[in-house]
């Protein structure tokens, strides 16, 4: 059985974010563990062609001669099961074709739009609020990220638990390990990596380490927001240059790959009290780090950090500053990095794989 994934426009893009990394290093995982898998390539994608050659994927054949603007609608609009071949599965993530004869599956990597409905629109709250339930007697299976998002699929969309199939995203644990000769200095300082969306509750967590330091004056705490983009970005900039500790904060830009691995391995902790998450990616990253996670008790969260890292209610900013003194005690940080090392070995891009290759019956 062959996998085709149509999902070539993720693998393009510089600035991966988690549902990019998460295409490109399951497909290379997968590859390794022997299937058969082609990417979906348009004509004159030349940048995808070259970028999928990087990776080393043998990348689908030019058949449709359809100018990319079109692509997703010829695919969904028309027809064709002449185009698909038997004996294959066909990954698809924001766009199902409407031919009935072919195997689908789909990757739902969060209900973003079908939570914060009025965030979205178009073809974004399309996806999970219209296509996918329309459609979910066609699809063959649905893969998600946790435990909490096929959950909630079944509360939200009533999605049969039988299509439901989960493959935990994984981590490039050799990418966070220094290498044996070189020890890693912690900084005084905290971290968060992501977009200031309104699940990520970035105003909440600049409030919670405002009383931190009310509460702890001497503190040379800084807290750093790895962000430039966000329906919630202007709101959070102003409020953090109105505060009267704005010398506390520091807000980056985008960070290359290398760089998000050093301010992890770095940082005295990773302040990640996100109202919603899919799975939380940046968790596993800085336990695998050897850095110690302040994170929410709420969705997926709780589910991959329970245990291995500080919870606390995202809409409480007291619960947050209290958490951020408790690392202030080095033999609670200690404790924490010893159970996030362990933790984070569960979640591989290996086991990624086996686990779709599973869910497949491949």
């Amino acid at each position: 059985m062959k996998i085709v994934y149509l999902t070539a426009n993720y693998l393009l893009q510089e600035r991966k974010t988690g549902v990019q990394l998460y295409y490109e290093n399951s497909i290379k995982a997968m590859m390794k563990n022997g299937a058969d898998i082609k990417v979906m390539v348009f004509p004159g994608f030349r940048r995808i062609k070259k970028k999928l050659s990087s990776l080393n994927l043998k990348p689908f054949k030019d058949i449709l001669l359809v100018r990319p603007f079109f692509r997703q609608l010829w695919l969904e609009k028309i027809n064709i099961p002449f185009f698909f071949k038997k004996n294959t599965y066909y990954v698809f993530d924001g766009f199902l074709p409407k031919s009935k004869k072919i195997k689908k599956v789909i990757v739902v990597h969060d209900l973003m739009s079908v939570i914060y409905k009025e965030n979205y629109s178009g073809r974004n709250y399309d996806w999970l609020n219209v296509i996918v339930p329309n459609n979910v007697d066609n699809i063959e299976k649905i893969l998600v990220d946790s435990i909490s998002t096929k959950k909630d699929l079944i509360h939200y969309l009533h999605i049969p638990e039988e299509k439901i199939s989960l493959a935990y995203p994984g981590c490039d644990l050799d990418l966070y390990t220094p290498p044996y000769n070189r020890i890693v200095n912690k900084e005084r300082y905290l971290l968060f990596m992501g977009e200031m969306r309104v699940n990520k509750n970035v105003l909440n967590m600049v409030k919670g380490f405002e009383l931190y330091l009310k509460q702890n004056s001497n503190s040379p705490m800084i807290f750093k927001i790895v962000s430039s983009s966000g329906s919630e970005y202007e709101k959070v900039v102003s409020y953090i240059n109105e505060s009267s500790y704005k010398e506390h904060f520091e807000i980056l830009d985008y960070v290359s790959e290398q760089e998000k691995v050093e301010l992890l391995q770095k940082a005295h902790a990773l302040l990640f009290a996100t109202t919603y998450e899919g799975f939380g990616l940046p968790v596993i990253e800085a336990m695998a780090a050897e850095t110690p996670v302040i994170t929410s008790n709420t969705s997926s969260l709780k589910e991959i950090a329970e245990g291995a890292a500080l919870l606390v209610s995202p809409d409480n900013i007291q619960e947050i500053a209290d958490a951020i003194t408790k690392l202030d005690d080095d033999s609670i940080c200690s404790d924490l990095l010893q159970k996030g090392s362990e933790r984070c070995k569960k979640f591989t891009w290996d086991n990624c794989a086996k686990s779709i290759i599973q869910a497949l019956g491949l």
